[in-house]
């Protein structure tokens, strides 16, 4: 599994080393919150369950993007204005399902999660927008790598059993620990050409502690160009993934009564008395996961946003605190940095050794320790965040991870100030990127901006990526004030949507809005570029 390790405070460990401290750090202040950031979410309560919770129902159509519901058949879904993708979307954001040059995913997934297997075929349409003439293509298996440092994964595989283009087999050939899968083409695919390709393949799964079966990219994915060649990192951190965003249009077929939700949103469901088949579509995300299983939930809208939170049945979580402080966040998100552009964010809260979080376009896993807790809330705006810095403006997270985990780090605190209260908002900052910072401190004191094979250790990446990586966003904040800041944090946000994103064009959002050269401070706390 990937794991977002900025939630785990048992990895804040302490080591010896140098210190070579920045400039002075700032304190958290409040004193620029707007008016209108006073508390809006109870106090944690003690976990019960919600009187409010129903099992998942089959899915029906929004009217708001079709005029007429929709019947369980391709028929009638041909009826929709295509791209069908745009089911997905906010109707304001909806023109996102025909940004050109998208890859796409139509995908059918059998999976039989009692017998821990599955099984599915695929039509990658893709275009190639490298600049260079392509003797191959390779796609990932990220379930494949090895397990990471905390122990998780390397327990369920998935394989490339066959890949095809116009009905003729092409030879794959399997590389970088059985993570990448070469396949070689007949003729070298020019830039600017497209090609449509088909593959099938198999995996294992594996329950987790809910008892349910999170299905998290599990599929063939297209590996992410760099310029020169396909990249084919491996790592024992747990982030994974380095996708370019595409369109997915997916079917899964689970056994009665197994139950799935997913990203993107369900358009139809059909079931022949043993199986029930639900069709996805999604606007542009970087990955496709899923959880199987027996569920109930409780959910809510805001802002044309469905908010889904699910359990296994009968774990008791209060899924009404994790409901709004979701909720909070997604309102401070789309007021500081712009439009969250899907219809949908499920959450499937579930029982773990820690508090932690796995980050999903459209769909997230919130890992609780025993019960709800203040700490659950820092995981829920974390992991929301992502939803803006992964899911939507793309990073290279093994070149450079601040891009995303320090941004949904310190946006975190930005939801607390939002949505929790100032008093919240300071306690955050102080356990969550403070403490970290000071450790880090007195342990090296290393640049928040190296790739994650730079760093000496992976409590050194730690400290330096969630903890300095937040006091140096909090000391850029102070440095343009609020307005400029949370203007540069909007344009970034815009100008990178659905892309993969670098330092140089955070920094020029921020060296825009604050009209000046900011790079001796970005080189003070990031490190040479």
């Amino acid at each position: 599994m990937r794991r977002c390790i900025s939630l785990l405070l048992m990895l804040l460990l302490v080591a010896c080393g140098s210190v070579a401290a920045p400039t002075t750090v700032p304190e958290f202040n409040s004193a620029a919150l707007p008016a209108d950031a006073s508390p809006t979410i109870r106090p944690v309560a003690s976990p019960t369950a919600s009187p409010t919770l129903s099992p998942i129902q089959a899915p029906t159509p929004s009217p708001t993007i079709v005029a007429s519901p929709v019947a369980n058949n391709d028929a009638a879904l041909r009826e929709i204005a295509p791209p069908i993708q745009t089911f997905a979307l906010k109707p304001a954001l909806a023109a996102d399902a025909s940004l050109p040059d998208l890859p796409r995913y139509t995908m059918q997934i059998t999976a039989d999660p009692a017998a821990g297997t599955f099984s599915g075929s695929q039509i990658i349409t893709y275009t190639n927008t490298t600049g260079a003439s392509l003797p191959d293509l390779v796609l990932r298996s990220y379930v494949n790598f090895p397990p990471d440092v905390m122990g998780d994964g390397g327990t369920t595989a998935m394989n490339v059993s066959a890949a095809s283009l116009d009905g003729v087999a092409l030879v794959v050939e399997r590389e970088a620990q059985r993570t990448a899968f070469r396949i070689s083409l007949p003729k070298p695919l020019p830039n600017g050409e497209q090609i449509t390709f088909r593959t099938t393949f198999a995996g294992t799964l594996e329950p987790w502690d809910d008892g349910t079966w999170p299905f998290l990219s599990a599929y063939p994915m297209l590996a992410q160009w760099d310029g020169a060649a396909w990249r084919a990192d491996v790592t024992r951190f747990p982030d994974h993934v380095f996708a370019q965003a595409a369109l997915y249009d997916v079917a899964v077929t689970l056994p009665n009564p197994l139950q799935i939700f997913a990203t993107g949103s369900p358009i139809t469901s059909s079931s022949n008395g043993k199986t029930t088949t639900t069709r996805f579509v999604s606007g542009p995300v970087r990955e496709w996961a899923a959880s199987f299983g027996r569920f109930e939930s409780i959910n809510a809208t805001t802002n044309g946003i469905t908010v889904t939170v699910y359990q296994a049945v009968g774990a008791g979580f209060d899924l009404a605190r994790l409901r709004d402080v979701t909720m909070g966040a997604l309102a401070s998100y789309e007021r500081r940095f712009g439009q969250y552009p899907y219809r949908e964010l499920d959450i499937h809260a579930m029982i773990w050794d820690s508090d932690a979080g796995i980050e999903y376009p459209s769909f997230t896993l919130i890992l609780i320790n025993e019960q709800v807790s203040s700490r659950t809330d820092f995981v829920v705006a974390h992991e929301v965040a992502h939803q803006w810095w992964f899911a939507v403006v793309g990073n290279d997270i093994y070149r450079e991870p601040w891009l995303d985990e320090a941004l949904a780090n310190y946006s975190a605190i930005i939801a607390a100030e939002d949505a929790l209260g100032a008093a919240v908002a300071r306690d955050f900052y102080a356990s969550e990127i403070r403490k970290p910072y000071e450790t880090g401190r007195t342990n090296g004191d290393v640049p928040v901006g190296l790739a994650i094979s730079d760093y000496p250790s992976f409590n050194a990446y730690y400290r330096a990526v969630y903890g300095k990586g937040g006091v140096f966003l909090a000391t850029l904040r102070a440095e343009l004030g609020d307005d400029a800041f949370f203007s540069a944090m909007q344009a970034y946000y815009e100008a990178n949507r659905h892309r993969v994103a670098s330092r140089a064009d955070f920094q020029s959002a921020m060296e825009t809005a604050a009209n000046r050269s900011l790079d001796a401070l970005f080189t003070q706390w990031l490190g040479q570029r």
